[in-house]
């Protein structure tokens, strides 16, 4: 029986908490949307038929969430040779929606489809037909996926965020002695979440050259330079700008992958003093294993047991907690021991070296991130020109440093390419030469005067 969707949409919505059971299902089981038919068929029969006897306002749900209903208006697809039902893809979005837990994060597989997709499309609209049927419908789809790739990455921060939330707490409660996982559990889902699910995701989103495979990045930067080409100049730019609302979500998963890191190191810390005390444990046992039934009594274990003989040093208790470790007795003073104790302790730290910074000539080409593009594109086109400019480097250098407090040289080149169309080509140069610097790199240019009416030289 046909029915408007939307009254199934909001029936299911108000019984999510029993929907989102088949999703944990899905999660669990790695079904890719799949659950038993079973299990649907127990839920209305215990739920909603017995609410509907109860309540009699709710009868209509007998109808709008029967299984034939679903079924008959596509929410569900049935599969009677394996008695599983699969459900409606945007329906299992919209239950991870409403529920981010039950969310799951991307994984390099999915972030490889996104990035070969958007390739695709990058080298079917440069070899389309500029302006015909086919090309727009390409540039459509192409928009459409953008559409996708930002949904998927802003819902995998969330999800993202959640789990290490999940882990904080679970390492909270392991350290008052509730949780059911050991510490090396919690280490491996930690770094399984990392290496899984976290460096993919700075992978996609990087603006650097880190693929040896066209990235996400170029792909999309490739087309905006091709509309830019086809003077597309409004385009180009709502391209951009899509494209910097989904890689500045590389500081936030740059943030996420900080913390990760934070507690691996952690959690490390504690893996090792655990791992210490169970290695020093089994070896005690064994020790003791050839005394057991031997007829001996009052055997007490002494400093002096041959046990300790190879153990001159416990990995990782030294940062166990202050109670468990050994109390210092230091001899009186004047006496060496203690600047011995003292380069001890200096001597088991890694020196590091101060480094000398010498400036280096500026690159020819520079990589910036999107949003920092997006920055210096508004600034330059808000600001006011004056009449007479006697060196336009300098000019567009004093500027950015002034607005930009964490201003680079390497900022400068980009500011140039955005000032330069701006002058309308009214300038000159002469035979001085300037300079620029920053603290790492310096630029030598030939200096450009430039003025509305006439051209000085500088």
């Amino acid at each position: 029986m046909k029915f408007n969707r939307d009254l199934i949409l909001k029936a299911i919505i108000d019984e999510k908490s029993h929907f989102l059971r088949f999703i944990d299902y899905i999660n669990e089981h790695h079904s890719g949307g799949e659950f038993p038919k079973t299990l649907y068929i127990d839920f209305f029969e215990r739920h909603i038929r017995a609410q509907a006897k109860l309540d009699l306002s709710k009868a209509n749900l007998i109808q709008l969430l029967s299984l034939e209903s679903l079924i008959d208006n596509h929410i569900f697809a049935d599969f009677p040779s394996t008695g599983q039902l699969v459900i409606n893809k945007t329906v299992l979005d919209i239950l991870s929606f409403l529920d981010t837990k039950r969310t799951r994060q991307l994984v390099n597989a999915q972030f490889e489809d996104m990035r070969k997709r958007t390739v695709d499309f990058a080298n079917a609209i440069q070899h389309a037909e500029v302006g015909s049927q086919q090309y727009q419908e390409i540039v459509l789809g192409f928009k459409l996926l953008l559409n996708e790739i930002h949904s998927n990455v802003q819902e995998n921060c969330m999800v993202l965020h959640s789990r290490l939330e999940g882990f904080a707490e679970e390492y909270r409660r392991f350290e008052i002695g509730e949780s059911q996982l050991t510490i090396q559990d919690l280490y491996t889902q930690v770094n399984h979440l990392f290496l899984r699910n976290v460096k993919p995701f700075l992978d996609f989103t990087s603006t650097d050259q880190i693929l040896s495979v066209q990235s996400f990045h170029e792909a999309v930067s490739s087309i905006i330079d091709f509309f830019e080409g086809q003077c597309d100049i409004e385009l180009s730019y709502q391209l951009s700008y899509r494209l910097t609302a989904i890689t500045s979500y590389y500081k936030d998963i740059q943030d996420i992958s900080e913390r990760i890191s934070r507690y691996l190191h952690q959690i490390g810390q504690d893996r090792s003093s655990y791992l210490a005390i169970e290695n020093a444990f089994a070896d005690l046992m064994q020790a003791l294993e050839p005394l057991r039934h031997g007829g001996f009594k009052n055997i007490k274990l002494k400093p002096d047991a041959a046990f300790f003989d190879h153990l001159t040093v416990l990995d990782g208790l030294a940062d166990h907690k202050k109670k468990y470790q050994a109390k210092l007795n230091l001899a009186p003073e004047n006496n060496r021991f203690s600047f011995e104790y003292y380069l001890e302790r200096l001597y088991s730290k890694p020196y590091r070296e101060t480094k000398i910074l010498e400036h280096v000539a500026l690159p020819k080409t520079i990589r910036l991130e999107e949003t920092r593009k997006k920055a210096i594109m508004n600034f330059v086109a808000e600001l006011a020109l004056p009449e007479y400019m006697e060196d336009v480097y300098l000019f567009i250098h004093n500027e950015l440093k002034q607005h930009f407090p964490d201003y680079s040289l390497k900022d400068i080149l980009f500011g140039l390419e955005m000032l330069l169309p701006l002058l309308r080509s009214h300038f000159k140069g002469g035979n001085l030469r300037g300079r620029v610097e920053d603290e790492h790199y310096y630029l030598e240019y030939s200096v450009l005067s430039w003025q509305k009416n006439e051209v000085k030289y500088g």
